[in-house]
């Protein structure tokens, strides 16, 4: 590289270096860039701080949307859902390592070496809930957003506090459990399929039956009709819920979250499928893992969503 070259780049900002970083890994994945020239789905797109609901670095996201989806085994018969965008595709370890190289330089210090990933398009894993939320606090930052967490009113960067917020209207941040099915089931109305977007689950599902004992770059299965991939199966995904079934016998502190879907390591069937009664009402049954927070595993990742305005 000469020197005008390095003139250039030295004079780029972070967060432009950041967005060439990430789309050259994107630019590098043929499968997924295909998977982004279909028109016909409403996504919600744009670049960095245009103040639009938008993933910086071009990982694109669709919109649910509102309305009512019934209600969950531990919530009221009835949920009204307001319009969300949720990520295509489960965060890709390479989305997950530019964000955090950028927060590990604003204050989010114990993100830095939190993390991994089988290659740039796998989904990420080995990150506990309290990683993902302060993840999507700094992908809010970075686009100019509120970020959705805070700790005693101010912006969640450090530690793991059993005293986290959510503002819900604010930045990016894990689907509520009523969300992470609303997406599932493809929207209003819901799919009649026993798993996310097929009832066949090899053509939408990575689990133990022929995921080769690991992840497998996102977006290669069939989508659901919100163009969705993933859900049924390739890691578990964190959701914001807390396992309330036991509030009341343990310290806060030993609450569980939930982790949703199926994943790689999943036997194929009902761990991967429909996460609707057949009466069409959302059930916090199966897929569901209720893991303690700290948790960092090879088996659960994320994938976020933001509040339309």
């Amino acid at each position: 590289m000469n020197h005008a070259q390095n003139s250039a780049d030295d004079s780029k900002s972070d967060m432009d270096k950041k967005i060439d970083s990430f789309n050259q890994v994107m630019r590098n994945h043929t499968d997924d860039l295909n998977s982004l020239k279909n028109k016909d789905l409403d996504r919600i797109r744009t670049d960095a701080g245009s103040g639009t609901d938008s993933v910086p670095s071009g990982a694109p996201m669709v919109r649910v949307p509102g309305g009512n989806y019934g209600g969950t085994a531990r919530s009221s018969p009835r949920i009204e859902l307001k319009p969300f965008g949720i990520c295509r595709y489960e965060v890709t370890w390479g989305h997950f390592q530019e964000v955090r190289k950028w927060a590990a330089q604003k204050g989010y210090t114990d993100l830095a070496n939190v993390g991994s990933g089988r290659g740039p398009m796998h989904p990420v894993s080995h990150v506990n809930w309290y990683d993902a939320v302060k993840w999507c606090n700094a992908l809010s930052e970075i686009a100019g957003k509120e970020p959705a967490y805070t700790v005693d009113g101010k912006v969640y960067r450090v530690g793991e506090s059993d005293k986290v917020s959510v503002q819900r209207g604010a930045g990016y941040r894990l689907p509520t459990e009523d969300e992470w099915c609303a997406a599932f089931g493809g929207g209003l109305p819901k799919e009649n399929t026993i798993f996310s977007g097929s009832n066949v689950d090899t053509e939408v599902a990575w689990f133990k039956d022929n995921s080769g004992g690991g992840t497998q770059p996102v977006g290669q299965k069939k989508p659901n009709k919100l163009g969705i991939h993933d859900m049924s199966g390739n890691v578990q995904e964190w959701t914001e819920e807390q396992d309330v079934t036991y509030v009341t016998v343990v310290p806060i502190a030993n609450i569980q979250r939930h982790a949703r879907g199926g994943g790689w390591f999943s036997s194929g069937g009902e761990w991967v499928g429909y996460p609707y009664t057949r009466k069409g009402e959302l059930t916090a049954s199966d897929p569901e893992t209720a893991r303690m927070p700290k948790t960092r595993s090879e088996q659960i990742g994320f994938r976020y969503v933001i509040t339309e305005k």
